[in-house]
């Protein structure tokens, strides 16, 4: 019996698939729509991987996600210092892999490959927010029906034990997330997810003698490794510091 292609795995290829079809179907309203958000993907996507855009929308993808993983561990750990009930950061978003992690150093590594899909979620939001704008014609209604939404399938999470603290910070998030997408592109909202989902899936600490340490060395390499390319490209050859720097 094959065990890598299990019937979740298969679900998940049809969705993908169906989901990228959808994509394709409404890809020329987004080019007139919002094109801005659709250069750097495309670049991507033609194979342009040393393009100098496409390390500038990575790299501030990732900054975002690095940004939405203090916010969401302020609002859990903090809360709960401040003997308040939150749920934990993995529970808001439940791909976090920290049980597999205690299989062994295959499953860390397994993890990142799990990690990886997790950048077609902005595709998902993507076709969810041009089918609003195309039906309700007006950008902002489209954004407003779209975080209502978002907030009514994430309420059994976010409603945990302090719903005004939660839905504070849900909008916080959601701020960020749509800021990303609409000032930078989807391709920066895909590296934001991605890095999101690392810094999650991996358990921190600031204890290297602790014994999950090493997993979390293995995420934050996998995510340094993505981040120090961005920035290398994004540079276009240019060095990091200027020669009068250097002189001095």
């Amino acid at each position: 019996k094959n065990t890598y292609f299990t019937p979740s795995w298969r679900i998940f290829l049809f969705i993908s698939a169906a989901l990228w079809i959808v994509y394709i179907a409404l890809e020329p309203y987004l080019r007139r729509l919002w094109p801005h958000m659709i250069v750097s993907w495309v670049r991507l996507l033609d194979g342009r991987f040393r393009d100098p855009l496409v390390g500038r929308d990575s790299l501030i993808g990732l900054m975002a996600g690095a940004l939405l993983v203090i916010l969401i561990n302020v609002y859990s750990i903090g809360g709960q210092w401040a003997g308040l009930v939150t749920p934990s950061p993995s529970s808001l978003f439940e791909w976090g892999g920290h049980t597999d992690l205690l299989r062994g150093m295959r499953y860390s590594i397994a993890t990142l490959f799990d990690v990886a899909p997790i950048a077609l979620i902005p595709l998902l939001f993507m076709v969810v927010l041009l089918l609003l704008r195309l039906l309700l014609r007006r950008q902002g209604l489209a954004v407003a029906a779209f975080l209502i939404l978002w907030a009514l399938l994430g309420s059994p999470t976010w409603l945990a034990g302090n719903p005004w603290l939660g839905y504070t910070v849900f909008a916080l998030l959601s701020t960020i997330v749509l800021t990303v997408l609409f000032r930078v592109g989807i391709l920066a909202l895909a590296a934001t997810y991605f890095g999101l989902g690392v810094l999650l899936s991996f358990p921190m600490t600031f204890r290297l003698s602790s014994w999950y340490a090493m997993h979390m060395l293995i995420g934050l390499a996998a995510f340094a490794a993505v981040a120090g390319w961005s920035f290398y490209i994004s540079l276009a050859g240019r060095p990091v510091f200027s020669e009068s720097l250097l002189k001095d």
